[in-house]
């Protein structure tokens, strides 16, 4: 009878412990699914959202790490403040970047993890070329069941090219640096000076300088530029605005026509002795010149840079992207020379070009127009001109000089390409075009050849024989009366 008493109660016993076991399990809802949608954020509206099942509770309800290397305590990790939210999540994203995510989506798609564990933690990781951001991961503790919206986290990289002058003169430049005019293009006399400024990322503190994706900026110019590389400078400064600061060690190569600067990781972050420059801005200048090449009017010619680096905050790599575009813009004035007689073309007038109100102004240049009585002043800037005739061809007299200022046109602060001029010059076609004519020696403006200059003069000798007449005819007539 006892060993039947004894044998119930282990049976009893045993019931027990399995019954307290499933007790201490979780419930899984087979079928429930875990929907997470990552929105728009910090101007991200492109990219991919990978999510990982980063820790889970076990069958004895334990909760545990799915991935290596972490130690950090899931009773403290409840408690968590969001700066070690942050810290934990970069590092589960460097330990799960070689793992298989459970979901997938693009940014504003729904990602669905199926059949999902009862309670997990899941870590969201997006990559983006959008808007220059580094991109953070996000750690959520999610349930079987549960919908979760959830905006990209991640700080804007500044980046930003102007033009800051034009042969040291702000004048022709934009308000805010994206356009200018320029003159001079057959002669490079003119500088065209640049900048480009863009801040350096600052990646989680785990990351060291040699998995730092290289900061690139390249620069290309158009057809119409000549960049002078040796004028290429690289400053590194605390904040947004280039004053006094020291200069930075970047590899400097030529591309094209163009050239690139380098900040390698160990320069962004170095191991030992420097300092990190993260988060500091990197300045760079140069100048450039207009070459015969050059565009005229609304076609503009640009110059393009473009930054590429690490834009994940966890890892220091990343495909992050940004570009902008500055054009300097200039003018062809076109003279049409006309003779006075015949209003043809008119050849072999010599006239000199001044920059200013002046002939005491900066010569440009001497020209002559050819059998088809024209000159083109390629590449004017707005601003003032001296037009000179300094010498008219055989049989035909000079005009005087001629003042012009040159317009250019601003839309919202912004030069566009179009071009206007006060005194004798029409805008038409995108070229600024004048008709100049020139007398005949000793004729009228603009009447024509030698053969009505007789007829001038026979007409003049007959009113004046008319008059005499008249005259006698009077003085005869009061004689007689």
């Amino acid at each position: 009878m006892k060993k039947s008493f004894r044998k119930v109660g282990v049976a009893v016993l045993a019931a027990t412990m399995i019954m307290s076991m499933a007790s201490a399990v979780p419930t899984f809802a087979e079928g429930t699914d875990v929907n997470v949608t990552i929105t728009e954020a910090n101007g991200v509206t492109t990219g991919t959202c990978k999510m990982y099942l980063v820790a889970e509770v076990d069958d004895l309800g334990n909760w545990k790490w799915n991935v290596s290397g972490i130690t950090d305590k899931f009773d403290e990790v409840a408690t968590y403040s969001a700066d070690q939210t942050k810290t934990l999540a970069n590092k589960l994203a460097r330990a799960v970047s070689e793992s298989n995510p459970v979901a997938t989506a693009g940014v504003g798609e729904e990602m669905t993890v199926r059949g999902a564990v009862a309670n997990g933690y899941y870590l969201i990781v997006t990559s983006t070329t959008d808007a220059g951001v580094v991109v953070e991961p996000v750690l959520k503790n999610l349930k079987a069941g549960e919908t979760l919206s959830q905006g990209i986290k991640g700080s804007e990289i500044p980046f930003d090219k102007k033009i800051t002058a034009v042969d040291g003169d702000t004048s022709r430049v934009s308000a805010s640096g994206d356009t200018a005019t320029a003159a001079n293009i057959s002669g490079g006399q003119e500088v065209v000076s640049y900048q480009i400024m863009a801040q350096v990322p600052t990646y989680d503190s785990n990351v060291t300088g040699d998995m730092i994706k290289d900061f690139v900026i390249t620069d290309t110019p158009s057809a119409g530029l000549n960049i002078d590389t040796n004028t290429i400078k690289v400053y590194v400064s605390a904040d947004d605005k280039l004053d006094s600061d020291p200069e930075l060690s970047a590899t400097v190569a030529t591309v094209g026509r163009g050239f690139s600067v380098t900040v390698d990781g160990d320069t962004i972050k170095p191991a030992t002795g420097t300092a990190s420059i993260e988060g500091s801005y990197v300045f760079v200048t140069f100048d450039g010149t207009l070459n015969a090449s050059a565009k005229l009017g609304k076609a503009g010619n640009p110059n393009d840079a473009e930054l590429e680096y690490g834009n994940d905050y966890s890892t220091g790599k990343g495909d992050g992207h940004k570009d902008d575009r500055v054009t300097v813009f200039v003018v062809k004035a076109v003279l049409n020379k006309l003779a006075g007689d015949t209003n043809a073309p008119l050849k072999d007038a010599e006239f000199a070009l001044y920059r200013g109100r002046s002939a005491s102004g900066k010569k440009i240049g001497d020209f002559k127009t050819g059998e088809d009585g024209k000159i083109n002043f390629v590449g004017l800037a707005e601003g003032d001109y001296y037009l000179v005739e300094t010498k008219a061809p055989a049989g035909y007299k000079a005009v005087g000089d001629i003042g012009v200022h040159i317009n250019a046109t601003k839309v919202s602060a912004e030069y566009n390409g179009e071009f206007s001029a006060n005194n004798t010059f029409r805008f038409t076609g995108g070229e600024l075009v004048a008709d100049i004519t020139d007398p005949v020696v000793g004729g009228l403006p603009g009447t024509g050849g030698m053969g009505t200059m007789l007829f001038t003069v026979g007409g003049a000798a007959v009113v004046l024989m008319a008059g005499v007449l008249f005259v006698f005819y009077m003085k005869k007539k009061k004689t007689e009366e």
